[in-house]
């Protein structure tokens, strides 16, 4: 499923999280071609989107519309590669040969879900979504592909906003959603001032979109997927039916899984 490179270069990005460096790492193309495609066509075809949060983003969970085993299956391999280790350069000492092996926390699947959203319809701020204390998220794009065995190109129209101290520290004090309401997102965003398209600016970090892009989050940093004017068709609703693209060209597909570190789910 996963392309050989993958187990080091996410184990590198593991070592950033886990010493608290980033609050976020990125890797690029983790999924072998056919796997990635396969997963794609599957999401489009075999899942049930029956949860509508804030009426621009679509949601299928888990334990309730995601029912593929090969969302399962996604989800523990991508457990298993965060919890890899592997031998690093000695922190600080450029110059030395000498390795130490960095061994990662294990880590356990706690839930997993996909999110869609039409680039051409609805633009706005997906729900906020936020880990628990010792939880990291990581995001999967698995849109469908591009033609050609090229590798995918970075697509303009959405982006991942990952949010400073500012907003995490803004949302200490927010209501987050009952029990039960969307269960995978902290808080629908339209309800939380703090959120705009300036504060994304101001307070956030973008990630444009790019299929076969894994993003790891770090604990407690909130994060949400935002969908805006495509460059080249700043007016989407206008464009000649000829020019209007299909369901499945215009919608962002994201897996998003959380993960939490074994020590702290045995206590």
């Amino acid at each position: 499923m996963f392309n050989t490179e993958a187990a080091t270069y996410v184990a590198a990005a593991m070592n950033a999280i886990y010493t608290g460096l980033h609050g976020f790492v990125v890797v690029d193309v983790v999924l072998k071609k056919p796997a990635l495609q396969a997963l794609s066509n599957i999401l489009l075809m075999s899942c049930i989107w029956f949860d509508a949060t804030n009426s621009r983003t679509y949601v299928a969970h888990h334990d309730d519309g995601l029912a593929h085993e090969a969302f399962f299956q996604l989800a523990q391999e991508i457990s298993k590669l965060a919890s890899h280790s592997i031998p690093l350069p000695l922190v600080g000492d450029k110059t030395s040969k000498k390795k130490e092996t960095v061994v990662f926390e294990k880590f356990n699947v706690v839930k997993y879900f996909a999110v869609s959203m039409d680039i051409q319809q609805n633009l706005g701020n997906s729900p906020i979504i936020r880990t628990a204390p010792a939880q990291i998220a990581a995001l999967l794009w698995i849109g469908p592909m591009s033609p050609g065995n090229g590798e995918e190109a970075e697509i303009l129209t959405d982006v991942l906003v990952v949010y400073n101290s500012v907003i995490k520290d803004a949302l200490q004090a927010a209501s987050p959603l009952a029990v039960g309401a969307h269960n995978d997102f902290f808080m629908l965003g339209d309800q939380f001032a703090g959120i705009s398209s300036e504060h994304n600016k101001m307070y956030g970090s973008t990630i444009n979109r790019k299929n076969n892009r894994l993003v790891f989050i770090n604990e407690e940093v909130p994060f949400l997927l935002s969908t805006r004017l495509d460059p080249a068709n700043p007016n989407p609703s206008s464009a000649p039916e000829n020019n209007k693209k299909t369901f499945d060209q215009s919608t962002m597909l994201a897996f998003v899984v959380v993960l939490e570190k074994a020590a702290a789910a045995e206590q």
